[in-house]
């Protein structure tokens, strides 16, 4: 089904306003993630607004609370394999995922996303190839033409 759905979007013409849609969301996320790697609090923080959906555990609704979370969010990244390179691999509506995801997510998910925001899921590589890749999902909100992450999502 995912492998479906991921051609199918891939291989369906876009408009020039969906191609721009897509290069801003995948421009934040790699900026997202590459903040992330280096452990950039406040780089992170600047890319944000609340509320925040908190990889399925929670809603935080103020930047304080945000800052406290993303802190603990960097310090509990994996560091073994180096700094990793982000690549996005799928840009798509939140509308057309949110049916996908599991109740418990989906809760939580609908009190911060809304059916015109995006995900891109991340897949960060490491530089050495026998190293594990990690998959991420970034919620992203277009606002006022400009993106801004409003949640993260760690996938198994």
């Amino acid at each position: 089904m995912y492998v479906m759905l991921m051609c199918s979007l891939l291989l369906s013409p876009q408009s020039d306003e969906q191609k721009q849609i897509n290069k801003q969301v995948t421009e934040l996320a790699k900026k997202f993630y590459l903040a992330y790697e280096n452990g950039d609090v406040d780089t992170i923080l600047a890319m944000t607004v609340v509320p925040w959906y908190q990889d399925g555990k929670a809603i935080l609704r103020t930047q304080d609370e945000l800052k406290v979370e993303l802190k603990k969010f960097l310090d509990q990244r994996d560091t073994s394999s180096g700094k990793r390179v982000p690549d996005v691999k799928l840009v798509a509506a939140f509308a057309l995922m949110k049916e996908r995801t599991a109740a418990k997510d989906r809760e939580l998910l609908e009190q911060v996303a809304r059916d015109d925001d995006y995900l891109a899921l991340v897949m960060l590589k490491p530089a050495d190839l026998n190293k594990k890749s990690e998959n991420v999902v970034l919620l992203i909100r277009l606002k006022d033409g400009k993106a801004f992450a409003i949640g993260v999502k760690h996938t198994p």
